[in-house]
C-alpha cells in the first residue's frame, strides 16, 4: 500500500499497471479500494487488460486518515483528494470510474475540472441524480418511519443481491471488451454513462 498527503491527511492508494490513460477508481460509501474494487474482481480484470489504474481509499475509509471533524468530509475536500492523488502521481488527465458515492464524487470532479477528466463511468446511481432535489426532508422522514429490524434486513439482502448481479455484469464486460465498449454496455443495461463531461 502506498500513501500520500492530501493537505494534512494521509490517503492510501494503489497504482497498478502502465500504459494508456489511467483510470481512477473511486469507491462507494462505507467501502474501500480493496472491498469495492479488488475483492469484486476489478483489479484482476484491469490487470489482465494491461491497463493502468489507480484506486484510493477516500478519507474516512479503509487505510486513509479518518478526521474527527465533520467538516473535513465535505464534497469539495473529497474531490480535492482525487485531484491531489492525480497531482501526486503526475497524472494530467485520467478516466474516472465511480460507484455509488464514488460516482457522485467522480461527477463533481468532472464538473469542477473537466480538462482533467477523459471519460466518466458512473455506476450504482439512478437517473434521479439529475432531477431537481426533493422538497422537504424525505430521508429524515423515511428514517423516522420506524422500520423493523426484519424490514431493514430484507432491504439489505435485496441491495446485496443487486450489487452482486451488477458486479458480474461489470466483470464479464470488462474482461471481454474494451473500455469504450464497456461504456456502451453500461448504457444498454440502463446504467448512466457520460463521456467527455
Amino acid at each position: 500500500m502506498a500513501q500520500f498527503q492530501s493537505g494534512d491527511l494521509s490517503i492510501a492508494y494503489d497504482d497498478v499497471g502502465a500504459g494508456g490513460r489511467p483510470i481512477v477508481l473511486v469507491h462507494g460509501f462505507a467501502s474501500n479500494r480493496n472491498e469495492n474494487w479488488r475483492r469484486m474482481g476489478w483489479f484482476g480484470a484491469l490487470e489482465r487488460r494491461r491497463m493502468r489504474f489507480v484506486a484510493l481509499d477516500l478519507r474516512g475509509h479503509g487505510e486513509s486518515g479518518k478526521p474527527h471533524d465533520a467538516s473535513a468530509y465535505g464534497r469539495a475536500n473529497m474531490v480535492g483528494d482525487i485531484f491531489a492523488l492525480m497531482d501526486h502521481l503526475q497524472i494530467q488527465r485520467a478516466d474516472l470510474l465511480g460507484y455509488s458515492m464514488g460516482a457522485r464524487l467522480a461527477l463533481a470532479a468532472a464538473l469542477a475540472k473537466p480538462e482533467r477528466i477523459g471519460d466518466l463511468i458512473l455506476g450504482g446511481i439512478g437517473g434521479k441524480l439529475f432531477d431537481p432535489p426533493p422538497t422537504g426532508t424525505p430521508m429524515a422522514d423515511a428514517m423516522n418511519a420506524g422500520l423493523s429490524v426484519e424490514q431493514c434486513v430484507r432491504r439489505l439482502k435485496r441491495y446485496h443481491y443487486a450489487l452482486k448481479r451488477l458486479h458480474h455484469i461489470f466483470v464479464a464486460r470488462i474482461t471481454a471488451e474494451s473500455i469504450y465498449e464497456l461504456k456502451t454496455a453500461f448504457s444498454h443495461h440502463g446504467y448512466l454513462c457520460a463521456e467527455h463531461v
